[in-house]
């Protein structure tokens, strides 16, 4: 019975020498497993960039309503000035405290939002932070989408030398 020869050496013997660094088994398995884990990096990264976009919505949209509660509150402590004038004045920790110019009604105004203002404050720290990790996540899908590309042309080229073969 004569010998049988392997399924490695009866495809290289088909393939030319000047191809068979490019197509042989282990390469096309290589690139099909480099295609794959591409396809799910770029997945992965893209859903990085999804949930840093969300994360910024969800900031804003809290950024905006301490605006808004920042403004109330104001309006608030401008609406509980007693007097006119000279003689206008707020209680304050049970003190009374004379507001008798605009920069002493703004004190009291900004004194009134203080905790909301520092909230406020972090909460926009957030979205700077959010808005630097959205690039970073965009620089990262942009650069796995490069290396995909990559691939991609090395797969499209062993595909088209085994046609060309075939």
């Amino acid at each position: 019975m004569p010998a049988r020869k392997s399924r490695a050496f009866v495809i290289a013997s088909y393939i030319p020498k000047a191809h068979s660094p490019l197509v042989d088994d282990d390469k096309l398995q290589a690139s099909l497993y480099q295609l794959d884990t591409g396809v799910g990096d770029i997945l992965a990264a893209g859903t990085a960039v999804e949930a840093s976009y969300q994360n910024k919505a969800e900031m804003v949209k809290r950024s905006r309503q301490l605006e808004t509660e920042i403004q109330l509150a104001e309006a608030g402590a401008i609406m509980e000035i007693q007097g006119t004038g000279k003689d206008a004045f707020a209680v304050v920790g049970g003190k009374k405290i004379a507001i008798t110019n605009d920069q002493s009604r703004d004190a009291y105004r900004h004194t009134i939002s203080r905790e909301l203002r520092a909230e406020k404050a972090t909460v926009d720290a957030s979205i700077t932070k959010l808005d630097i990790d959205i690039i970073r996540a965009k620089d990262g899908y942009n650069a796995k989408l490069e290396a995909f590309h990559g691939i991609r042309v090395k797969a499209n080229l062993q595909a088209a030398i085994l046609n060309n073969l075939a």
